[in-house]
């Protein structure tokens, strides 16, 4: 799913719920030197779930048995306190951090913590790190000659069947009823489910994706386009030379700084006229 964005401007003319495992088949171990290969998918229906807030699922090691990441359903619907064993597990910043617990009967707890930096790759979905064990020591995320990887993020529990995640609802706005399918809380043109594809506050008419700027630069050649951004998706520029041609990506990459984006592109081949837009998207979206 993504959300969509065109801007016309001056001059040129500028437009602008627990499923199965998502780790790959293919790529599901990661390893500890004290207990050697665990695997983050031992059956489809039993593995480990990447979530865009939590993770959930179980890992299984011959040597260890299972390791929960957690239930799926953290007390206040977002991400696991970890402040008790009732609503312990692994949660996800939404910018490839992992943090929390794991927890395995034969051998405790596992910890996700800044020191051993545990990430998942946007781009790849490559899981990068380590974890900590008191009772095993670190176990590798990734390493010489094999990987991990998730193949998506899960959205998570969408209650009210809106098309979006109940962890995304509470903390834009504090309750599920307030969102609606085809709904336009804040009354700025742009419907309740883009605003959560885009990641935009849905109850600010001036915060929704949108360009910001423009500057067309003789000395580099290139036309720098500045757009409303968050941290927590991606964005495509694409554009076409007339209105009812084929969108074409221009395969640039944003830079992102705090809650603004920039693209760069040629001013080469654009005419007397272009037409740009900018796709936000879920990373890893499934």
């Amino acid at each position: 799913m993504r959300s969509v964005l065109i801007i016309c401007l001056p001059w040129l003319g500028l437009v602008t719920g627990r499923g199965d495992s998502t780790i790959d088949p293919a790529a599901s171990f990661v390893y500890a030197a004290n207990a050697g290969w665990i695997n983050l998918r031992p059956t489809a229906a039993e593995g480990a779930v990447l979530g865009q807030y939590i993770c959930q699922g179980h890992l299984w090691a011959a040597n260890l048995g299972w390791i929960s990441l957690g239930s799926g359903t953290p007390s206040n619907g977002m991400r696991y306190s970890n402040q008790n064993a009732g609503d312990f597990g692994v949660n996800h910043d939404g910018l490839g951090h992992l943090s929390g617990y794991a927890y395995g009967a034969n051998i405790g707890w596992i910890q996700f913590e800044p020191k051993g930096n545990p990430t998942v790759d946007f781009s790849t979905g490559r899981l990068n790190g380590h974890i900590w064990s008191a009772n095993m020591g670190w176990i590798s995320l990734s390493g010489v000659g094999f990987e991990t990887r998730t193949l998506s993020f899960a959205p998570g529990r969408d209650s009210n069947a809106n098309g979006i995640p109940d962890a995304w609802e509470l903390e834009k706005v504090g309750s599920l009823d307030l969102l609606k399918m085809g709904g336009d809380l804040d009354g700025d043109g742009v419907l309740d489910e883009d605003e959560y594809h885009a990641d935009t506050n849905p109850k600010a008419k001036d915060n929704f994706l949108h360009f910001t700027g423009l500057i067309l630069s003789a000395s580099d050649g290139l036309a720098h386009l500045s757009f409303t951004a968050s941290q927590t998706r991606i964005y495509h520029l694409q554009s076409m030379p007339v209105l009812e041609s084929n969108w074409l990506d221009a395969s640039l990459k944003a830079e992102i700084s705090g809650e603004s984006g920039v693209f760069h592109t040629p001013l080469n081949g654009l005419g007397s006229q272009g037409f740009f837009r900018v796709v936000a998207s879920l990373p890893l979206a499934p």
